[in-house]
């Protein structure tokens, strides 16, 4: 019996999962700072590339996590929003969506800083999920 690696697999389910959508679809997150004091305004974007033929974004999910302290014990912070909701993009489009986060005062930091996530999902053609996430670090 032949013995497949789960790399190999991985990219035979991509082709396949490409040639069925009629390309590869990308999501990409960009943070404008690496370093943020608690109480300050993240400038981010999220940039969903559709390649090769019209497609419809069913929606956006842009996704903050943490964690803050209050009443003396830290505890995951975690907010969605859906943004992007059915939107025709064109063939070959790249579909920037502005995000604007306001980091919460009470943002757990140490000598080290307080690590945070910036998670985006796309939902494309009610099937094709692409995700991004980029991690910054919240610091006095």
């Amino acid at each position: 019996m032949t013995k497949i690696k789960l790399s190999q697999t991985l990219k035979f389910l991509t082709g396949r999962l490409n040639s069925v959508t009629g390309g590869e679809l990308s999501l990409r997150l960009d943070l404008g700072k690496e370093h943020i004091k608690p109480g300050d305004e993240l400038e981010a974007r999220a940039t969903l590339l559709c390649p090769d033929k019209m497609r419809t974004v069913d929606f956006v999910a842009i996704s903050l996590e943490g964690q803050v302290q209050r009443d003396g014990k830290w505890q995951e912070f975690s907010k969605t929003a859906e943004v992007a909701q059915e939107i025709e993009l064109p063939a070959n489009y790249e579909f920037v969506i502005p995000i604007v986060l306001y980091i919460p005062e009470d943002a757990v930091f140490t000598q080290e800083g307080g690590h945070w996530r910036l998670k985006a999902r796309a939902v494309v053609n009610g099937a094709v999920d692409p995700k991004a996430e980029a991690t910054f670090e919240v610091r006095p």
